[in-house]
């Protein structure tokens, strides 16, 4: 905080508590949060519509007749001890609901990262039942699982299919090349820039409101997913 003193603008990125939020916002009021969301809109957001995002991947894997389908996530500690609100996961289990897929038996959640996505995957395997189609909360958890289903002997997508997010350079170049979510992180810094110039220019204001921006996603099709077999 005390290197941060004096500074005209903040760009914020992560995830923070309320408390940090205020810590922030006594050093600046140009200021916007970037990939979090506020239950309420109480400061500048920019956000990935991950509704609409993981909607479309369960719509991609149902169409192609995937009933049993998991859930490999990972988990936000923020400075209050207290994790972030895990939007995908939700959608991805109102989804399942409502459509009466079977999905208890495959949600896991841990770090998002390829180690946990292969921890993740193993002890998948270990209970001796695979979904035919997975989806991971990001591309390192998706490459991880595909790691560790390879090493037991499975087909990707053959026996299991795999959902990323994220769209990361390498996702194009795993073996098979992963279908995944394209998240505009680079387009979001950007904007997030040019907010935040604007904002401190304009001083015509008494009043900002705060506001919410959303950006939309959109799946890249590869190798990755196919239609399924019997369930393993």
């Amino acid at each position: 905080m005390e290197a941060l003193k004096g500074v005209q603008s903040l760009i914020c990125i992560g995830k923070f508590d309320e408390g940090m939020m205020d810590q922030f916002k006594t050093i600046t009021k140009n200021i916007i949060f970037l990939d979090m969301k506020t239950s309420r809109i109480q400061c500048n957001t920019i956000s990935l519509d991950f509704t609409q995002a993981v909607t479309d991947v369960m719509d991609y894997l149902t169409d192609l007749g995937h009933t049993h389908i998991g859930y490999l996530g990972g988990k936000e500690r923020l400075e209050n001890d207290t994790y972030y609100f895990e939007e995908r996961k939700e959608v991805f289990l109102r989804y399942c609901q409502e459509h009466n897929l079977i999905f208890e038996p495959y949600i896991k959640e841990d770090e998002f990262s390829a180690e946990s996505g292969y921890q993740m995957m193993q002890e998948l395997i270990r209970l001796g039942t695979l979904p035919t189609a997975v989806f991971a909360a990001s591309d390192p958890i998706a490459l991880g699982a595909m790691r560790a289903l390879h090493e037991s002997g499975y087909q990707v997508p053959e026996d299991v299919s795999v959902v990323g997010f994220d769209d990361i350079n390498v996702a194009g170049f795993s073996n098979p090349p992963l279908t995944t979510v394209h998240a505009p992180a680079e387009f979001m810094g950007e904007y997030a820039a040019h907010f935040i110039t604007l904002l401190s220019k304009d001083t015509s204001l008494e009043y900002q409101t705060p506001v919410r921006l959303t950006l939309p996603c959109s799946m890249v099709i590869r190798d990755s997913c196919t239609k399924p077999r019997e369930i393993l």
